[in-house]
């Protein structure tokens, strides 16, 4: 079975950084978790002195999310992936 996991480690700024594994499941698997994990931590770097931490990997979530639903390129509604993401302060 391919492989579909991803993940994400970069340097957020302001003296934080973003830690994401992503676990893809089911036909697009491995697209949805790539898509999270770029779209999450674009999100994130570009509004990290907005909000909270918890708000803020909240409304990125919800917005790849949402992203992920519209995407065109691949049907996702029989896949997904599962998050786990930490925003460390350095």
């Amino acid at each position: 079975k391919k492989n579909q996991d991803s993940f994400d480690i970069r340097d957020l700024g302001d003296g934080k950084a973003l830690l994401g594994i992503y676990d893809g499941h089911g036909p697009h698997g491995e697209k949805c978790s790539q898509m999270c994990a770029n779209l999450l931590g674009g999100i994130l770097q570009k509004n990290n002195r907005l909000l909270p931490a918890g708000e803020l990997l909240t409304e990125a979530h919800r917005e790849a999310h949402c992203s992920l639903l519209k995407s065109q390129s691949f049907d996702s509604s029989l896949s997904g992936t599962t998050s786990v993401v930490a925003v460390l302060n350095l």
